[in-house]
């Protein structure tokens, strides 16, 4: 009798005194149609730029998200850009810590987590040429979230050239 007064004291005290920690009924992962994408800030360095984006839960509910977003360069009319090429990279340094990046978090309504777009604007030389081969103008980002079928465009207006690397989806780090 004593242990299921006190798993039920337990319950009760976990409602009210830790509700974050409370998931809904039966989280799913996020759909697109619940998801929004904007850029965030952008800063540069020596010819890198990172831009970072936001994917924000715009529902009343929790779902679950994580991972990488798969992306694709578009122009002004909405077409891909098949010679842009996005590799997926865990951050800018091989050795840099990445705290908080999971194959999935619970996303709480109204908040958002963040990945990183990194290129660089300074075409590559073969030999001693500038190759501008590798450059490209983009107007539009694809956005698919994981573990969905529709995408999200989010304006990006940027020369970017050689590889365009991208982190996945991590928490906002606190004063960010």
């Amino acid at each position: 009798m004593r242990s299921v007064i006190g798993s039920v004291f337990f319950a009760a005290v976990s409602v009210f005194v830790f509700p974050r920690f409370c998931l809904a009924a039966n989280p799913t992962w996020c759909r697109t149609a619940e998801l929004s994408v904007r850029p965030l800030r952008a800063g540069a360095s020596a010819g890198t730029i990172i831009q970072m984006f936001a994917i924000s839960n715009r529902t009343s509910t929790s779902c679950f998200l994580g991972g990488f977003p798969s992306l694709q360069a578009l122009d002004s009319n909405k077409k891909p850009l098949p010679h842009a090429v996005f590799h997926r990279v865990t951050g800018i340094l091989p050795r840099e810590p990445q705290p908080q990046i999971r194959a999935r978090f619970l996303l709480e309504p109204g908040r958002e987590m963040w990945f990183e777009l990194i290129s660089s604007d300074e075409a590559p030389y073969r030999g001693d040429i500038e190759d501008r081969s590798s450059c490209h103008k983009i107007d539009k980002l694809l956005v698919l979230p994981p573990h969905n079928k529709n995408a999200m465009i989010v304006n990006y207006s940027g020369r970017v050239c050689d590889l365009l690397r991208y982190t996945p989806l991590f928490l906002p780090v606190p004063g960010w």
